[in-house]
């Protein structure tokens, strides 16, 4: 913008009266009203890489389920067997002191002959080192990000046998199933199927095919409540609860994770700092 000459009448101090016009340049700056670019900022970059967990992990239920389905379809017999199954070398292991030892196997090499699953594991351990070797932790306060002043290394390394993606799961569907829920009230899906996620338990075949229903439940909005006065009401819904995927699955990697020396009182070499209070 260029100088703008304005007139301004002046007044006399001592007698108060208007003193001749005269004419004033007035230089006028141009002020910029661009917002700054926060996009890659290191807190907003780690909380993206921390909401792409969440997708990760609600692809990874949903294969995880299709591929449970298949399994029990062939042997019923081990549907309420407990385990639970995590990354080892690029293949999946299953966990168990249910199974008997060649059950064990079979199970195991059911899961890694699905080359989705396997991917798509592969993919969510990529995405955890992503979000958190060398990265700036962050903590969600309402609407802001906070650097924590954390950062971890050696995630990599770390992950293989730390996170038990069948307990990550149950966690989140936990989690979700703790508030916002009438006391006084039942649960269904449009079906009539219960809905309990507080209680859900995904450590079987048949405990994680019931607890992926009643996901699914929730992120469609199909959630039927009963009311104790009798009335019915429809639409529950929560389209983001995989967000806690990212803070749970880092928990699960917290006696491993070694902070770095970026920050002066958490000394080099400190294990167990726990992250699942990231977001």
């Amino acid at each position: 913008m260029s100088a703008t000459l304005a007139k301004v009448a002046l007044v006399d101090n001592t007698t108060g009266a208007e003193a001749t016009d005269q004419t004033l340049a007035i230089n006028v700056q141009p002020v910029s009203t661009t917002p700054p670019d926060i996009s890659d900022a290191a807190p907003m970059k780690q909380f993206r890489a921390i909401a792409q967990i969440g997708q990760d992990t609600q692809a990874l239920t949903g294969s995880v389920t299709s591929a449970f389905k298949s399994i029990l379809a062939q042997r019923p017999d081990l549907a309420n067997a407990q385990f639970d199954f995590v990354s080892d070398d690029g293949k999946l292991k299953v966990v168990s002191s249910d199974l008997s030892d060649s059950d064990r196997k079979w199970l195991e090499g059911q899961l890694n002959a699905n080359g989705v699953l396997v991917n798509q594991v592969q993919q969510f351990n990529a995405d955890m080192v992503s979000a958190y070797d060398g990265a700036p932790q962050v903590v969600s306060n309402g609407t802001s990000l906070r650097d924590t002043g954390l950062q971890y290394r050696n995630v990599a390394s770390a992950i293989d046998g730390s996170v038990k993606l069948l307990s990550m799961i149950q966690q989140v569907a936990n989690k979700a199933g703790q508030t916002g829920w009438f006391n006084d009230a039942t649960y269904t899906d449009a079906q009539g199927g219960a809905i309990d996620l507080a209680n859900a338990r995904t450590n079987s075949l048949a405990g994680m095919i019931d607890t992926a229903r009643q996901l699914d439940a929730l992120i469609s909005g199909t959630i039927v409540t009963h009311l104790g006065n009798g009335q019915t009401a429809y639409g529950v819904i929560n389209p983001g609860i995989f967000l806690e995927a990212a803070p749970t699955a880092a928990a699960g990697l917290a006696s491993t994770l070694v902070p770095s020396t970026g920050r002066s009182d958490q000394p080099t070499g400190t294990k167990g700092q726990l992250v699942d209070r990231l977001v």
